[in-house]
């Protein structure tokens, strides 16, 4: 698969980022300025698709029972760094809050890495407007559906 076939477009890998004690990734320009699966200026919603194991983001509020709501972030408009923090519960290292303090079932679900890259996908019935996403791949995800794959020509942000 090159960056774009007949069914998958590759967006964009991005590095995940530690800053000010929270993780955050870098949105690919595809996903905000060709395909509006994002959009600056409004929340950036974190689900996890429990029928794939992948985690999507969209603008938009998904309602069905296969996507498993995680959090919400902020995209801001006058960022131009284009960094969008991830919600710690994805991470398997996140605790919870309160006490005592109890990892959340997503935590123990997904798993991102808390350092490495994140490549973001999508397809065709992904980019219709009440449902616009895409999906989040950590690379074994990656590695495992599309491991013969060209990536020379898709963007890399760190």
């Amino acid at each position: 698969m090159s960056g774009t076939d007949r069914f998958w477009t590759h967006a964009g890998i991005a590095e995940v980022q530690e800053y000010n004690g929270s993780k955050q990734i870098r949105i690919p320009d595809r996903l905000f300025r060709e395909e509006s699966i994002l959009e600056l200026g409004f929340d950036v919603h974190w689900y996890y698709h429990s029928v794939t194991g992948v985690v999507l983001v969209t603008k938009n509020h998904l309602e069905e029972e296969e996507y498993e709501y995680v959090g919400s972030t902020k995209f801001s408009k006058g960022d131009s760094s284009y960094l969008c923090v991830i919600p710690a519960k994805l991470f398997d290292g996140y605790e919870g809050r309160g006490s005592p303090k109890a990892q959340p079932e997503i935590s123990k679900k997904v798993n991102l890495p808390e350092d490495g890259w994140l490549h973001f996908m999508y397809h065709k019935g992904m980019n219709n407007e009440d449902k616009k996403s895409a999906y989040i791949l950590t690379e074994n995800q990656y590695s495992d559906r599309f491991d013969d794959s060209d990536l020379s020509g898709v963007p890399r942000f760190s």
